[in-house]
């Protein structure tokens, strides 16, 4: 079956030497041996350097899901728009 790798902000207190780490070993992790990472992360600039899927979630909600490369190009709804702007989503 299908392995997978669940984390929460794993770089939020690390420094960008350490951060780069890790998010090298997700991207190998995740692409060396078929295993999923599902991460969660508000730092948009980390999920266009590791994600190739994305889901934005609000409020418990998912509002969209796409590509990486698709969500941040060109996303469909209003919510996931001003996010990645950097519009205040409440």
């Amino acid at each position: 079956g299908t392995e997978y790798l669940f984390l929460d902000e794993p770089t939020a207190s690390l420094d960008p030497l350490n951060t780069e780490i890790i998010e090298t070993a997700l991207r190998d992790i995740g692409r060396g041996n078929g295993m999923t990472v599902v991460m969660v992360t508000h730092n948009m600039f980390q999920e266009k350097r590791v994600a190739d899927r994305v889901i934005f979630m609000y409020r418990g909600s998912i509002v969209e899901e796409a590509d990486s490369e698709k969500i941040f190009s060109s996303p469909r709804e209003d919510l996931t728009r001003g996010f990645i702007s950097g519009t205040m989503v409440w």
